[in-house]
């Protein structure tokens, strides 16, 4: 009886004791382990503009082979950030973003800022982030870096 007593005690301290201000919240790694995976933020970046069929999201991404943007559009569906509008027939239906992944924009926008800040801040940022020879990823407001200087003509070929 009184071991009961101790172990529902002990449960309700638990149960009360807030987290410190050292702890990482789940909520964080959780959101980073759905978004932060390689071409997802780009993904997301382009579909929050519009619906984009996978062509489309392929030639914008001309650095990621279509084997790898399949990989990462279907964990995205998985994850139910992304779905593909069946209105539109079979064959070549759209990729648009779900209710819970236009909740991401303003976070996208935020990111796109912050990286053209970096970016400006720091010359050598893209470079050393394995980002200086890439084509442009249609991510146009580097108004404060010269991205052709690093990166070589806008039109490059696709990778493949």
């Amino acid at each position: 009886m009184v071991y009961r007593r101790r172990a529902r005690a002990q449960a309700k301290d638990a149960s009360r004791k807030r987290a410190s201000s050292d702890d990482v919240p789940w909520t964080i790694e959780l959101a980073a382990s759905v978004i932060c995976q390689r071409w997802k933020p780009a993904i997301l970046w382009l579909l929050h503009h519009n619906s984009r069929r996978f062509v489309e999201l392929s030639r914008s991404l001309r650095v990621v082979s279509d084997k790898v943007l399949t990989q990462q559009l279907r964990q995205l569906e998985r994850d139910g950030l992304v779905k593909r509008d069946v209105s539109q027939g079979s064959y070549g239906r759209p990729y648009l973003l779900t209710e819970i992944g236009r909740r991401l924009t303003s976070f996208l926008d935020q990111l796109e800022d912050w990286g053209a800040h970096y970016a400006a801040r720091e010359p050598t940022a893209l470079a050393r982030h394995g980002l200086a020879n890439l084509p442009s990823l249609g991510f146009d407001r580097l108004e404060a870096v010269d991205r052709t200087s690093l990166t070589g003509p806008v039109d490059a070929p696709r990778a493949d």
